[in-house]
């Protein structure tokens, strides 16, 4: 897995890729406000190619993204438990 942090604009994204380099998990932050691709269709489509992206990007550690994650997610984790268990991985 890769992890990228990069900003565009005035939002702040934080992304998994796995090895192809599509998302695999994405966070926003957008005017103070967080958008989790385990709670909203905000999933980057398409390969990405971090060296591609016209803007500085910052190469993160797996521990480094899920910090990032779980306190992203910490308001939301009753409905982030509900979808891990109807939508399965690999379903």
């Amino acid at each position: 897995m890769t992890y990228i942090n990069f900003s565009s604009e005035n939002d702040k994204y934080w992304i998994e890729l796995d090895s192809s380099g599509l998302a695999i998990r994405q966070i926003v932050l957008s005017e103070g406000c967080y958008h989790i691709s385990a709670l909203e269709d905000c999933l980057a489509e398409g390969i990405i190619v971090p060296e591609d992206l016209d803007t500085d990007v910052i190469y993160l550690s797996g521990d480094e993204f899920e910090q990032v994650w779980e306190s992203s997610l910490k308001e939301h984790r009753k409905e982030w438990k509900l979808t891990k268990q109807k939508c399965k991985i690999g379903s």
